[in-house]
């Protein structure tokens, strides 16, 4: 039988280059891992400031959105005062035309008189000549 190869030395060498082997193999192992843990920080920091961006651009939206409606309650008139000065309008209006009926009929009766008269006069002159 062939004599064993392996002895002591040989043994503690051959076991210090597998430790070797595996350190370097976990150093290696642990830099591609810290890089893409770098990576996805990065990433997510930027998708986080983007979904901020877009958050910030919804709020100034919406408060614009709050803000025209604010200036809608406050320059538009509401329905009580609408129908008061409507109401207003129109005893108003009825006011007027009240008025405007009764002049048509003093006009009316007036110039119904006057008529008469010139006729009268019309007929007084006819029969004197």
């Amino acid at each position: 039988m062939a004599e064993s190869i392996w002895n002591l030395a040989s043994l503690k060498e051959h076991l210090d280059s597998r430790i070797n082997s595996v350190e370097k193999a976990v150093v290696t192992a642990m830099a591609a891992s810290e890089k893409a843990t770098a990576a996805a920080m990065a990433a997510s920091e930027k998708a986080i400031s983007k979904a901020e961006a877009a958050a910030e651009k919804r709020s100034d939206a919406a408060n614009e959105i709050r803000q025209a409606m604010i200036d809608q309650q406050a320059h538009f008139a509401d329905k009580d005062q609408t129908d008061f000065r409507l109401s207003a309008l129109s005893k108003q209006l009825d006011l007027i035309a009240g008025r405007s009926q009764g002049v048509g009929l003093s006009m009316s009766a007036l110039v119904q008189i006057i008529s008469t008269l010139a006729a009268a006069t019309a007929v007084i002159l006819f029969l004197r000549h």
